[in-house]
């Protein structure tokens, strides 16, 4: 006997049960990311993870811990555009992209991104 049936009623049962974009930013380790990185920087992670929840690739129960597990990955992805954006001669764009990511790493410490970070800026100038 399966342990979970595919109807198409389970999908939207699923879908009912994520939370609030609101309730996610109250939690607190996702209250506190917002409070030093900057409150649009985790809107938007919690709704691209509530989007994953929508598209079935995580379970609604899932949505605050890969929120809380994205931002590093976030971080990462900011500081790689900004490479990349550099080398296109787009600085402005990649001074954008390295401050979210400089916001981030400066929190945790990340003496080696914050390096590489340091690094882009001093080209962008």
């Amino acid at each position: 006997m399966p342990i979970c049936s595919s109807s198409p009623s389970d999908g939207a049962d699923a879908r009912s049960r994520i939370p609030a974009t609101d309730a996610l930013l109250a939690v607190p380790e996702l209250a506190g990311a917002a409070e030093r990185l900057g409150r649009h920087i985790v809107k938007d992670v919690i709704i691209t993870t509530q989007e994953r929840a929508r598209r079935g690739e995580i379970t609604p129960d899932e949505i605050t811990n890969a929120a809380i597990g994205s931002l590093p990955d976030e971080a990462y992805v900011r500081l790689r555009a900004a490479e990349q954006q550099l080398s296109t001669g787009r600085g402005a764009e990649a001074k954008a992209q390295l401050q979210h990511a400089l916001a981030f790493y400066r929190q945790v410490a990340a003496t080696g991104y914050l390096r590489q970070a340091d690094e882009l800026v001093a080209a962008s100038a």
